[in-house]
């Protein structure tokens, strides 16, 4: 009995909701990273303050239809994206039918087992409801609904802002077609949140003056082709495979038209103008900013979910070409006279369309495996939200609870469970980065993170540190040292804000939390250069009597020379295999500001020579004063050792060649009691 394709979806889409709602509960991370939480918090709370469905950062259509969903946690955000997720997917299947493509069904699971779209609906992110409204578009002008497809485009842009690159894709269409009247209909999006958005900005053109990917970009560039070699995280080599093919076939088929009076009107054009071209141009236009390290991009592979489902209809379409020629082999094969007579047997066992449709199975078994290849699924908590949950999990057990807290980091209202916007008990940032004491009240409490407080908010740690306001409460660090946007060392600050007249040198209570740990570690000095001595450094030449921090000397760094007091240590001859950690500290002073990084203190472990681990402290302008002495650590866990063999190197890195001076370079190794 023949199995309706309508049947196989229905059944399919059924069994991918009960499996991907499992694996939302089971995921506590989100590849979303920050940005998801800051569109849940948007969602969640906009029932309660109405003006966050207008905010722009946060898309507009998306709070709007989020909400209800939000209201249940963030799985609840993460429901409405498997459920977004899965219309997108059906309505592909739909398009496939009205197309007459064969297998119609596969897209589906094409649609849902492209990697970056299976680790997406596991967010609560802008991507997936994205992709919903292109190929609700598209489905639209398929049906001949031009009008209503246009009107879908229009709230594009209030979904993803780069909506805007594929608008004129589809207007080329809607004039290639004679569909004039719904051109108009383009504008409708805009002109509704305008109306609607200038009862409470005051300005009819907010969406405009208020785009919230203007100014300075702070994220960088890289490759032309960084997406390009991205693929098999993006849609997955046997995906992208057939996707080639499909589109191969739809451009040889439209050229070959050319000639034809109606050449606009067949199939295969429409698929070019409507799936393909809007596509590729998505595709190209994220490409061209990240090169270029404009409109705020940082490269993140993730905004590719918004074109999968036409990425799918493209791979479905190569697939049924790729299973015609192989049609052709296998009936050429089984139409052969061959004599073996093991050849007869294995024909009597197996049909040709058993054959055909176990390679079709076996090649959607590589296609549904690959994000579980590329992903860890179910998604785990990242080292850095781990360090947030372990924070806020301090901070709710402590005395210091109920003060109001000031963040960077948005996952903090997640683990705090407190409302982000009662701004008696949290409030983003500080209310000025300049002062960072000002309108913050006495026992306030200010979380420094090193992503997003000196990226996102410009507030660098030193800011905290000396300022007499703030004393430094308790400081988090990972089990596995990283770095973040930037080029910090990951870690978390906690601070009070105090009187002036009760503070404490924030310094020496680093030290003490950094280098004591609650007293079960010792501290065992490896090396300590106070520059006093020439004999036994190659570095003498370069001590001056011009100033010191400690004793009559110190190290004078210019541009004749960019390394200074390297030292060198076999693990085996720190002589404790319980070592924790590797410290090391300097004071600098320099009385001239300095390039960018100028100053670098590293350690380097190596292995027969080569470097398996390096990690620096950079002393940047925002982390120093100048015309008096400022102390630089660098505060590392030991990695694995390789071998008892192992170098241990450190070095002063002068990288732009200013003139500073140096003194009290102590290295030590912290060892567990």
């Amino acid at each position: 009995m023949k199995i309706q394709s309508n049947k196989i979806a229905g059944l399919l889409i059924i069994i991918f909701l009960v499996f991907l709602v499992i694996l939302s509960f089971l995921s506590e991370g989100t590849y979303g990273g920050a940005d998801d939480m800051t569109h849940y918090r948007l969602s969640r709370y906009s029932f309660q303050y109405p003006e966050l469905l207008l905010n722009h950062w946060g898309k507009p259509v998306f709070t709007a239809l989020s909400s209800p969903f939000s209201q249940f946690g963030h799985n609840g955000t993460k429901i409405f994206n498997i459920l977004a997720g899965l219309t997108a997917a059906f309505l592909s299947f739909i398009i496939a039918k009205k197309l007459n493509y064969k297998n119609d069904f596969l897209v589906i699971i094409f649609v849902v087992f492209s990697p970056i779209f299976t680790i997406m609906m596991l967010s609560g992110m802008t991507e997936i409801l994205f992709s919903l409204l292109v190929i609700l578009t598209v489905y639209f002008v398929f049906s001949e609904k031009y009008i209503i497809s246009a009107i879908v485009l229009s709230f594009l842009p209030f979904v993803r802002t780069e909506g805007v690159v594929i608008i004129p894709v589809f207007v080329a269409g809607y004039i290639f077609y004679e569909k004039y009247k719904a051109i108009p209909f383009v504008a409708l999006g805009f002109i509704f949140y305008s109306i609607v958005g200038s009862f409470y900005y005051d300005d009819f053109l907010w969406v405009i003056n208020k785009m919230p990917y203007t100014g300075t970009d702070l994220y960088g560039s890289g490759s032309l082709l960084h997406f390009v070699s991205k693929t098999n995280d993006i849609f997955g080599y046997p995906l992208t495979l057939i996707m080639i093919i499909g589109s191969s076939v739809i451009f040889i088929a439209t050229i070959k038209s050319l000639l034809k009076k109606d050449f606009f009107q067949t199939s295969y054009f429409k698929e070019l103008l409507f799936i393909f071209a809007p596509m590729i141009i998505y595709f190209s236009a994220h490409s061209y900013v990240w090169w270029k390290g404009s409109g705020n991009s940082l490269g993140l592979i993730r905004v590719m979910a918004g074109i999968v489902p036409l990425f799918a209809l493209l791979s479905l379409r190569g697939l049924n070409f790729a299973e015609d020629l192989l049609s052709k082999k296998i009936d050429k094969l089984f139409s052969k006279k061959i004599e073996n007579l093991l050849f007869k047997k294995a024909e009597k066992l197996i049909s040709k369309k058993t054959l055909k449709f176990a390679l079709i199975i076996i090649y959607t078994t590589f296609i549904i495996i690959m994000p579980f290849r590329q992903y860890k699924i179910p998604v785990p908590l990242g080292n850095d939200l781990k360090l947030i949950k372990e924070t806020s999990e301090w901070i709710k057990n402590s005395k210091y609870s109920e003060e109001k807290i000031y963040y960077y980091d948005p996952f903090f209202f997640r683990f705090l469970e407190i409302n982000p916007y009662d701004s008696e008990r949290m409030q983003e940032k500080l209310p000025d980065k300049n002062r960072p004491e000002q309108d913050v009240k006495i026992n306030n409490i200010v979380i420094w993170d090193a992503h997003f407080s000196p990226n996102e908010g410009q507030l660098p740690l030193v800011s905290l540190m000396e300022n007499p306001f703030y004393k430094l409460l308790k400081i988090f660090s990972p089990e596995k040292e990283f770095t973040t946007l930037g080029g910090y060392n990951y870690e978390i600050y906690i601070f009070q804000r105090i009187k002036e007249e009760q503070n404490e040198e924030n310094t020496k209570i680093l030290e003490g939390l950094q280098f004591k740990e609650n007293d079960n570690y010792t501290n065992k000095v490896l090396q300590y250069f106070n520059f006093e001595n020439r004999v036994f450094t190659k570095d003498s030449v370069h001590y001056t009597n011009n100033l010191s921090h400690n004793g009559k000397k110190s190290l004078y760094i210019n541009k004749s020379k960019k390394y200074y007091s390297s030292y060198k240590i076999k693990f085996k001859d720190i002589k404790a295999t319980n070592a924790s950690k590797i410290l090391a500290s300097m004071y600098v002073y320099t009385t001239e500001k300095l390039n960018e990084n100028s100053l670098i203190l590293a350690v380097s472990f190596s292995h027969d020579g080569e470097i398996y681990f390096y990690r620096s402290s950079i002393f940047n302008d925002t982390d120093y004063k100048l015309d008096t002495w400022n102390k630089l650590l660098l505060n590392i866990k030991m990695p694995e050792i390789k071998s008892d063999e192992d170098e241990i190197k450190f070095f002063i890195w002068n990288k732009n060649t200013d003139e500073i001076y140096i003194d009290d370079f102590l290295i030590e190794a912290l060892i567990q009691k």
